[in-house]
């Protein structure tokens, strides 16, 4: 072997002696990226600032973050030279992060961060590759394309009735953005409305649907980031068809010890919490990768009274404990709000979710509006049956894994894709001045897609058959079966 062989193979850590955010040790990859978005971090720069606050009375010991970031409406407006432009990407690009410890809430903040920002600015990027025509046009051309059969996003009785969605077909003139198969490498071309955050349409394009941030993932290197985009649409799959098809959840008992510490430690304080946190499962199909969420009600709120957080993976330790962390954001946001309603960030909370207590699933502006909307004493009823209705799976028929690292997970993953035939779509939207941190956004044909709480798309053939496949309906759900209720995300 020679040297140049033995350098490249040399690994190396960073030790943190002066920086109370950052881990005591961290490699030297996770370094170089977390110093790569850093770098966009400042008054003037992408992410504008990132706050945390202490947590009020009883709330999980964990850490919270809330990010704020660039006007992207007012920096479009100055590129272009139109004072009239209004994308209303503001009220999508929004969140920050939570972690175990304060590296864990930084990383995370940091991460949605970049992958909400970069995610819409890739469009400015990407507008030269984009191709114009129908999937007629394009095939005619010799290009490889997803046919709008193998991706339904409405079901006919929804397009029947909208006065803004039209129906995709062969002949839709559309902006096209080419895609990786993850599998195979193969390149597809999808329209480019359903894959980018921002994007937009020319005057005689139809709109046939939304690209929510599901599936858009960054992290310290492309196969993490790869990873965490799958298993995302893998949760949000198992979310929509429980409620949609109107499954009620299924209630886990906790018949065996936490096999993580820090789970542990979260389940003993929540024995000490007036809060009675529930956990249930989602999955009707997919059982390699649990979906699992945490829910509680605070019955002497009468407003912001619910909380959740969701997360899945293929060991049911992480799964719960990353279900906490998410929940444990979003009891933060609220109680906060309730605290302290003159804090800024009470107030920003307010602009961005309230929603009206008898509010329309066509009122909804983003996912995270359910939250407060389930929280209005009259809107917890609506949740009985989903909650209350299901069986009980105890925590140790669910699947765990010894050991956790990447190459394990990813070797699951690829498992659980190979048995299917399921071969992602993937979008690389990294910057080019990142050398280590990875930005892609993943697409799954075959899975039910994330999507706004206005605009549902019911129509996969997954809401009609998968519960009836696995044994949770007798028949196949009909169209006129499904919930119209708003998702309880998550």
């Amino acid at each position: 072997m020679t040297s140049l062989e033995n350098r490249s193979r040399l690994r190396g850590d960073w030790l943190n002696h002066r920086d109370p955010l950052l881990r005591p040790r961290l490699s030297d990859g996770e370094r170089a990226a977390l110093r790569e978005v850093m770098a966009l971090y400042s008054p003037y720069g992408l992410l504008r600032t990132f706050t945390t606050y202490f947590r009020p009375g009883p709330g999980l010991p964990m850490y919270v973050g809330h990010g704020q970031y660039l006007d992207l409406d007012h920096v479009l407006r100055r590129l272009l030279g139109l004072s009239g432009v209004e994308t209303g990407i503001g009220s999508q690009i929004y969140g920050g992060g939570k972690g175990y410890d304060l590296f864990g809430m930084l990383a995370s903040s940091v991460g949605e961060s970049v992958e909400r920002v970069l995610g819409a600015l890739a469009f400015l990027d990407l507008t030269d590759q984009v191709v114009h025509g129908t999937y007629r046009d394009l095939t005619a051309r010799g290009l490889t394309c997803v046919h709008p059969e193998q991706m339904p996003i409405f079901a006919p009785e929804q397009l029947a009735t909208s006065p803004i969605y039209q129906p995709w077909t062969e002949d839709s003139p559309l902006g096209w953005i080419a895609g990786t198969r993850l599998r195979s490498g193969a390149t597809v071309y999808v329209p480019a409305q359903l894959a980018l955050l921002l994007y937009v349409r020319g005057p005689e394009e139809p709109l046939i649907g939304l690209a929510p941030s599901g599936g858009l993932a960054s992290h310290i290197n492309r196969t993490e980031a790869l990873y965490h985009g799958i298993v995302e649409l893998f949760e949000r799959d198992g979310i929509n068809l429980r409620w949609y098809c109107g499954i009620p959840l299924d209630r886990i008992v906790l018949d065996r010890p936490a096999r993580d510490r820090r789970l542990r430690r979260l389940l003993g304080h929540l024995d000490r919490s007036p809060d009675q946190v529930g956990f249930y499962y989602h999955n009707l199909d997919l059982e390699e990768f649990p979906v699992i969420t945490a829910k509680a009600f605070t019955p002497w709120f009468t407003r912001y009274r619910y909380a959740a957080g969701c997360a899945v993976a293929p060991d049911i330790d992480t799964a719960l404990l990353s279900a906490l962390t998410e929940f444990a954001q979003a009891e933060r946001s609220m109680k906060l709000s309730l605290l302290a309603p003159q804090w800024e960030f009470s107030h920003a909370f307010a602009r961005l979710f309230d929603i009206a207590e008898d509010a329309t699933s066509e009122q909804f502006v983003n996912y995270i509006q359910a939250i407060p909307y389930y929280g209005y004493a009259g809107n917890e009823a609506k949740l009985d049956a989903y909650l209350n209705g299901g069986r009980e799976v105890p925590l140790s028929s669910l699947p765990t894994m010894d050991d956790r690292s990447l190459d394990a997970r990813w070797d699951r993953l690829m498992g659980v894709l190979a048995a299917r035939g399921w071969d992602p779509i993937v979008f690389d939207l990294s910057p080019p001045q990142f050398r280590h941190t990875a930005l892609v956004k993943v697409m799954i044909p075959e899975l039910s897609p994330p999507y706004p709480q206005s605009a549902p798309g019911l129509g996969h053939p997954r809401y009609a058959h998968t519960a009836h496949e696995s044994g949770h309906r007798p028949a196949p759900v009909p169209f006129t079966d499904l919930v119209r209720a708003p998702l309880p995300y998550p």
